[in-house]
């Protein structure tokens, strides 16, 4: 004889499928936005992140008006920290751009600024002592130059933090993703979270690729 689910109980199992459903689709539609990501600039990469911020609020909305049933207390509970972890995912790989972004702005900041530099010297030297403007001027390219390098190695060795927090928190997600689905196999529950791994170190992710390529960059003794 089949047991009988209470409508309270079975509110709850299908508020999770809903909010499942809800995250797979967050899943799938963020994967492929970075296609677009790599073309935002700083005055639209707040607004291109919030929209998938406002997807994973939607769904802690959801979570919020299930009612806490026993048998679905795990997954409830499992659900909020997979949003959790959600969130703070998109943040960090915003950080990320931002982050990339300033450590190559910086280096080719540093660059020209060394260019002046030299530049602005040579012409001191070559105008015999005449003109002291340009001694000055080679003052000022040398203390942005400086400027500028601080700045790229603040913001380079903070990119490489921020790639260790992304692929510890998409080691992260996955666990809870597999905890979840192994309570749906357990259950009632008949949506499973299929979130594709977020991050990789293959070549597929642009964001990726581009903080490899800005760990390369060095500046020595010598520039």
């Amino acid at each position: 004889m089949a047991s009988c689910e209470s409508q309270e109980s079975k509110d709850s199992r299908l508020g999770l499928d809903l909010t499942v459903r809800k995250l797979n689709l967050f899943g799938e539609q963020f994967i492929q936005s970075k296609t677009e990501e790599g073309q935002q600039s700083k005055l639209t990469l707040s607004n291109f992140y919030g929209k998938y911020s406002d997807k994973l609020d939607v769904a802690s909305e959801s979570i919020a008006i299930i009612a806490t049933v026993e048998n679905h207390q795990q997954s409830k509970e499992k659900l909020k920290v997979s949003i959790s972890l959600l969130k703070t995912f998109v943040d960090t790989r915003r950080a990320l751009i931002n982050s990339v972004t300033e450590a190559s702005n910086s280096y080719q900041g540093y660059v020209e600024q060394g260019k002046k530099k030299d530049e602005y010297w040579d012409e001191y030297r070559n105008s015999g002592y005449e003109y002291d403007f340009y001694k000055d001027y080679s003052s000022e390219a040398l203390l942005k130059q400086v400027g500028y390098m601080s700045t790229f190695f603040d913001s380079k060795w903070e990119s490489r933090d921020l790639v260790d927090s992304l692929f510890a928190l998409n080691d992260s997600i996955s666990i809870i993703i597999n905890s979840y689905n192994l309570k749906v196999s357990e259950s009632k529950l008949v949506d499973s979270l299929k979130i594709t791994p977020l991050v990789d170190s293959t070549g597929g992710d642009w964001l990726i690729s581009a903080e490899t390529s800005i760990s390369k960059l060095s500046i020595s003794d010598d520039d």
